[in-house]
């Protein structure tokens, strides 16, 4: 009787064994493929080979809790994540299953979501020489879509910094009246917190505050042929006739 009930277990597992359906490991793609930007869509494909179709493809996410289950009349189907955000970054995997069996988990591909922010662009007003005591404004500005940020104008000399919130995508630093203190060169960045991430553009080019003194303006504006040099020269000559 014994040997009768192991003939019979192992007959049924035999049965069983050959019911049972092998499916092949899944292939899981993304894309894009390198980089996401933050707010882009992304196509993740889970395929299998062979001929089986119909079933279900299950997609999980590493750290989790995620898990989708997309049901197909294919041999492949996609996740579909629109507008991604840093939530939807992790380690994706895919299985396929059908009633009777299910696959092994696929491959891992990966979801790094980023922020690049460009070189911002950098202007003064005036430009170039300027005259002490003058108004001098330096316009930092950017063009990216995250705005509500901050630009910091930076000094290459010295420990000069200032910070300025804006909530477009520009914002201007303001010396009321030159002096030898402004004279240098100057750069801004920018940087802007999306959801919980901090990111900052690179270095803007520099711009130049150069020393221009109110004499030779003067002289200049006299005779605006001649340089200063020769301008002092003609008023020393002046001034000798005279006596």
């Amino acid at each position: 009787p014994l040997l009768d009930l192991l003939l019979k277990v192992t007959s049924l597992w035999v049965v069983m064994s050959a019911s049972v359906v092998h499916l092949p490991k899944p292939t899981i793609t993304i894309q894009p493929t390198d980089l996401v930007m933050w707010g882009q869509d992304v196509q993740i494909t889970c395929s299998i080979t062979g001929g089986e179709v119909g079933g279900s493809f299950i997609f999980t996410k590493t750290p989790g809790p995620f898990t989708q289950t997309v049901d197909s009349s294919s041999n492949s189907t996609i996740l579909h994540i629109h507008q991604v955000n840093f939530t939807n970054e992790g380690s994706y995997q895919c299985q396929f299953q059908r009633a009777d069996s299910s696959s092994v988990f696929s491959d891992y591909v990966n979801l790094n979501v980023t922020v690049i922010l460009p070189k911002p662009s950098i202007a003064m007003d005036p430009a170039g020489v300027v005259t002490f005591g003058d108004l001098i404004a330096i316009n930092c500005s950017i063009s990216t879509q995250y705005l509500g940020g901050s630009f910091t104008l930076q000094k290459t000399s010295g420990s000069f910094t200032k910070t300025q919130q804006s909530s477009t995508n520009s914002s201007t630093f303001r010396f009321l009246e030159a002096n030898d203190n402004h004279v240098g060169d100057y750069r801004c960045y920018y940087e802007t917190l999306v959801e919980y991430k901090t990111f900052t553009s690179p270095l803007s080019d520099n711009v130049t505050v150069s020393r221009h003194s109110s004499l030779s303006g003067t002289l200049n504006d006299l005779w605006p042929e001649q340089n200063s040099n020769a301008a002092c020269a003609m008023l020393l000559k002046s001034l000798i006739s005279f006596n």
